[in-house]
């Protein structure tokens, strides 16, 4: 990337994937909103979220998230990156259930 973008800052660029991560994480992944999901990731991160968000609701389940913090963000390949979180948490706001 960097050759291709003289302005590209490895750091920056990771940092701003720690905070999309976190962002859909708690936001519209947990809500089922499809929608926002669709404008924020590629077609194979959204069926993945897709199917999750099918089987919870076939199930009846809601689930809330809660991420601590955000430990180390690295790029392991062109393609990848791996976001490693301190804690999160999630479970069912049906107060009977966890998971």
């Amino acid at each position: 990337m960097a050759l291709a973008d003289k302005a590209f800052d490895l750091n920056q660029f990771k940092e701003n994937a720690s905070d999309a991560f976190t962002m859909i994480r708690i936001g519209p992944l947990p809500k089922g909103d499809r929608d926002t999901l669709k404008d924020l990731c590629s077609d194979n991160v959204y069926d993945a979220f897709d199917n999750a968000i099918t089987e919870r609701e076939n199930k009846g389940e809601k689930v809330s998230t809660e991420i601590h913090a955000v430990r180390k963000t690295d790029v392991v390949s062109r393609l990848a990156l791996n976001i490693n979180v301190t804690r999160i948490s999630a479970f069912d706001l049906q107060p009977t259930k966890l998971m």
